[in-house]
């Protein structure tokens, strides 16, 4: 994902409304940033490019311009939310131990 502010600017929640998602999410305390986007367009790299997939693209096909750390719900913090992170379990989806981000607009 491009800029950070790209995660709450589009459809951000009103006051006391919830943003709850997931992301590649790392146990290291700090995010990495990996590249960044200038405003022509073209990527500066910082480390070496590294991609995921999604259902849209498929594997190997997203650009992760970061790698996303524990400092996560700081970082949202400073955009006006308050968040947490929470383990999801769910035997019926087959889902273990998935890190769903939950964010409040305050």
């Amino acid at each position: 994902m491009p800029p950070y502010r790209t995660i709450t600017s589009n459809e951000e929640p009103k006051k006391d409304g919830y943003f709850i998602f997931t992301v590649p999410l790392s146990d290291n305390p700090k995010t990495v940033e990996r590249c960044f986007l200038q405003p022509d367009g073209t990527i500066i790299h910082q480390l070496e490019p590294e991609y995921h997939g999604d259902r849209i693209r498929g594997q190997g096909r997203v650009l992760a311009f970061r790698n996303y750390g524990l400092d996560i719900t700081k970082r949202l913090e400073s955009c006006g939310f308050h968040a947490e992170i929470r383990l999801v379990n769910s035997t019926r989806n087959v889902i273990e131990d998935q890190k769903v981000i939950i964010a409040k607009k305050i």
